[in-house]
């Protein structure tokens, strides 16, 4: 058994991670539209359908997280396992894509790319980390203290995601200066 906060704050990463990554999409459509482009696996008929039914269905994940976890857990793996099965057929027919089309974890930096290990890796530990919301949580009080809690961990999460996120874009300069 967990303690409640830990499946609270699962839900709420999930939520973050699918709502951050659907609304960048709906919001630069042709950015998105680029990417599934530069995939070279779809029919432009299909990238047309993929640019709205892709962030939809991502902010549909985040909505059932909040309304039905299980089902929003379900769907959440199953997308994160699509998306490690394309990049995983993409890394093997040798094609590099300099950003994944997610929320984060990009360089824009197309002479050097991120490896498609670290995507792939990437999504399979969060379809695993999904897991955990199936591990039965304690019966307990809920106090303030715990919400303060959340609340900090929160906070903790965001800045590691953006401290990431710029350490993957100065990727490069890091390299030349520090042997990254």
């Amino acid at each position: 058994m967990i303690d409640p906060i830990f499946s609270y704050l699962i839900a709420i990463f999930f939520v973050a991670f699918w709502s951050g990554a659907g609304a960048k999409k709906l919001m630069k459509p042709a950015w998105f539209k680029m990417i599934l482009t530069d995939y070279d696996i779809f029919t432009k008929p299909i990238i047309s359908l993929l640019v709205y039914i892709v962030p939809a269905l991502e902010l549909l994940i985040a909505i059932a997280f909040i309304f039905m976890p299980m089902v929003g857990l379900l769907a959440s793996m199953g997308l994160l396992i699509v998306y490690a099965l394309v990049l995983t057929f993409n890394a093997l027919r040798g094609h590099v894509v300099a950003d994944c089309g997610c929320a984060w974890g990009t360089t824009n930096d197309e002479t050097d790319p991120i490896s498609p290990k670290f995507f792939i890796t990437r999504n399979v530990m969060l379809a695993l980390a999904g897991f955990l919301v199936l591990i039965p949580v304690l019966d307990r009080p809920f106090m303030a203290l715990d919400w303060m809690n959340i609340g900090l961990a929160v906070l903790a999460c965001i800045g590691i995601a953006l401290a990431m996120t710029e350490i993957l874009k100065n990727r490069t300069r890091m390299k030349g200066v520090y042997y990254v």
